[in-house]
């Protein structure tokens, strides 16, 4: 009998990847890589960036890459051999170098470390208010600050600073601090990659694609990497209550989609995804539609008990401050035309994601589109059809994503800074690439797509200043 994954695998389309295709998608990857390298360190006009180039190309970043891709490739071998046997373990020691390695990768850039982390907006405002007095009147503090990045943001990302600031009054542990919470997120992807794909090796390849997000490497000093950590706890929340029905998850649920709005609210558009997952367990009678019904009101009432928490202890109301956010900061400080962002946003978000990591999510959409085809007409490699193919795992959230992602472009949201702004966004398209990889019979070596990844990222910040 064939498990879960297996049977996945059958319905996958084979489309232009196997044999010589292999071959091919992998020469695809290196070559997009050393090109887009090969750009960046040549500041093409073309290639141009919301952000300054400081210094050229030099020797530390190609040896600083070989110095860390060889452990990092060494380990990843002892992680697949042994992932079935101590899978928490294993997790464990790459929380602690995915820590260490990203730190590093930070001493590449030409400003120091604790420099970087004094240079923060939000830290910046933050001390010369009590954390009371932030909570109960952020929004009008905000109001007259000098820097966009400021009063443009919804309360939470402030609050966040200051308790680090209560916390730690070093700067070095504080952006030390903020990485190890923003690795929590690997956890995270590791456990919603069992939940969805039922395969130990998917999500530890998630959860390394995580970690390594070069997005989220170039900017671990500022709020925005805390982000993916409160979406992809919502979603586990959500997943848990589809599978298990209880209320207890749905009100955590309710809850974690409070704090996600109380620090940023366009991580929102995903809630297609949700929809769609949604959707799937309801078609196939594991969540039946009173169950839905009860799972809404629940978490309902889990968002309005913290809502009046905070409307009764600080006189915090959180819906007038989306609507004073969005009614004056809509489409953000960008000067680009409208057109122009539509396709700006997704050339930075590729490039955020990692150019390898891009060039296979490009691929797993282009696969489950012929895949679709297929489907609807009768040859399907499951044999049920085009819903039987659109309900399996990796082609609805690769839809339910693609989706997402054209509504957030189409809206003109954050049209500055899109690298910064869409990191929740790649954590997703991560989920989906490390699936596409195990589900295809590993069409692409996970060993060259993080070699990829590093050297990408350790050029990126040598040349580039991202903060």
């Amino acid at each position: 009998m064939r498990s879960p994954h297996e049977e996945s695998r059958r319905a996958l389309p084979e489309g232009p990847w196997t044999g010589g295709g292999r071959l091919f998608l992998n020469v695809l990857i290196v070559t997009a890589t050393v090109f887009t390298i090969a750009f960046m360190i040549f500041k093409s006009v073309s290639f141009s960036y919301p952000y300054s180039y400081y210094r050229g190309i030099s020797y530390r970043p190609l040896l600083f890459s070989a110095c860390l891709i060889s452990p990092a490739l060494i380990m990843l071998a002892y992680t697949e051999r042994n992932v079935d046997r101590r899978p928490a373990l294993l997790l464990g020691i790459w929380y602690v170098a995915g820590g260490i390695s990203q730190v590093a990768l930070r001493y590449l850039c030409a400003r120091p470390f604790e420099e970087v982390i004094g240079l923060n907006r939000f830290a910046d405002f933050v001390k010369n208010h009590g954390l009371a007095s932030l909570i109960r009147n952020y929004d009008s503090l905000s109001r007259d600050w000098y820097h966009p990045n400021v009063n443009n943001n919804m309360p939470g990302k402030g609050i966040m600073m200051k308790a680090l600031e209560i916390l730690t009054g070093n700067l070095m542990v504080r952006g030390i601090l903020l990485i190890l919470v923003s690795n929590l997120g690997m956890f995270l992807a590791y456990s919603i990659c069992m939940k969805l794909f039922k395969d130990r090796k998917v999500a530890v390849y998630a959860s390394i694609l995580y970690l390594f997000l070069p997005a989220r490497i170039f900017f671990l000093t500022q709020p925005n990497v805390i982000t993916p950590v409160f979406i992809l706890t919502s979603f586990l929340l959500f997943l848990l209550y589809l599978e298990g029905h209880k209320a207890v998850f749905a009100c955590l649920f309710g809850s974690s989609l409070y704090f996600l709005m109380y620090f940023e609210t366009t991580p929102l558009v995903l809630g297609i995804v949700f929809l769609a997952f949604a959707y799937k367990y309801s078609s196939e009678r594991k969540a039946l539609p009173r169950d839905l019904l009860r799972g809404l009101f629940h978490a309902l009432v889990g968002f309005l008990l913290v809502f009046f928490v905070f409307l009764l202890m600080w006189d915090y109301n959180i819906v007038s401050s989306i609507i004073l956010k969005y009614s004056t900061n809509w489409r953000g400080l960008s000067e680009d035309p409208y057109l122009i962002s539509l396709l700006s946003g997704p050339r930075e978000f590729l490039l955020g994601m990692g150019v390898a990591p891009s060039v296979l999510f490009l691929a797993c959409c282009g696969s489950i589109l012929k895949g679709v085809v297929s489907s609807s007409k009768g040859v399907a490699g499951d044999g049920r059809g085009l819903k039987g193919y659109m309900m399996r795992p990796l082609p609805l959230l690769s839809s339910a994503l693609s989706l997402s992602l054209l509504a957030l472009n189409l809206l003109g949201v954050n049209r500055v800074e899109i690298t910064r702004t869409w990191i929740y966004m790649m954590v997703f398209a991560d989920l989906c690439v490390a699936s596409f990889i195990v589900e295809g019979e590993e069409r692409v070596s996970f060993y060259l797509v993080l070699a990829c990844i590093i050297l990408q990222t350790a050029v990126s910040m040598s040349v580039i200043a991202y903060v």
